[in-house]
């Protein structure tokens, strides 16, 4: 999933490629520039948002054989509300290979910080390359995840700070050419930044898709007739995100 949203970010970069005067394409970009800022959004809670990040993480660490690891990159997951849920990443990770042994390695790739503050967040971002490069078995670093980018926002909300985060952040997508996916409910055009809203290359709306309930003149016999038709609809039901305005979409279980 993750390298299929990398794609379609790659077509919105390259669809904003400027052109010179002579209407010729521009020089070909360093590396760190072709790689995505996503922003997943909703301003409701439960809407699917971690659990977009869970399954990117899960899919892309992954070959399509099920069997073994990818390109085995380090992934950093910086979990600003507290609510990463270890257990449910787990199984998530198990349900990509036939390996406990496999899934457990992928797990020894992901770093996991819990900053408590905007302060706090932008020293973790500072020190996340001294981080990488102490340790002894680091790979390249391939995606920098943080859910949310607002946690902190309604408690700090000056100007300065959040420019430090993306500035840090963009220093870390320069030097690893890293992609990077941000978590957000606080809604960009109205409160946040201009610097943040220009950092963001491609932004997913997420929603929970939506379950008819049971007509109110339906009877009990019939309700309970349907009831295994009704569990396979809720069992397929998930999130859906929704790109910009392209109308590309992304499902979500």
């Amino acid at each position: 999933m993750l390298s299929d949203i990398r794609a379609i970010a790659a077509r919105e970069l390259n669809d904003h490629d400027d052109d010179d005067d002579d209407g010729n394409t521009s020089t070909i970009k360093p590396p760190y520039e072709s790689c995505p800022v996503i922003e997943v959004f909703s301003e409701s809670s439960c809407s699917g948002k971690t659990q977009l990040l869970y399954q990117m993480i899960a899919e892309s660490y992954f070959s399509s054989s099920h069997l073994a690891p990818s390109d085995g990159k380090e992934i950093v997951y910086i979990d600003c509300d507290g609510r990463f849920d270890i257990l449910r990443f787990k199984e998530m990770m198990r349900r990509q290979t036939t390996s406990d042994e496999l899934a457990e390695q992928a797990l020894s790739h992901i770093h996991i910080f819990r900053p408590h503050s905007a302060a706090c967040l932008i020293s973790t971002l500072k020190y996340i390359p001294e981080y990488l490069f102490s340790l002894s078995y680091s790979k390249p670093l391939g995606t920098v995840l943080v859910d949310s980018i607002s946690a902190f926002y309604w408690n700090d909300r000056t100007s300065h700070t959040f420019t430090t985060i993306v500035e840090e952040l963009r220093r870390i997508k320069t030097m690893f050419s890293a992609t990077v996916v941000l978590t957000n409910n606080v809604s960009a055009a109205v409160n946040l930044p201009l610097v943040y809203n220009n950092f963001v290359t491609m932004r997913i709306v997420m929603s929970r898709d939506q379950v008819a309930k049971f007509n109110q003149d339906i009877g009990w016999l019939e309700a309970w007739e349907e009831r295994e038709t009704r569990q396979e609809v809720m069992d397929r039901a998930g999130f859906s995100g929704q790109k910009g305005n392209s109308g590309e979409w992304v499902h979500v279980k």
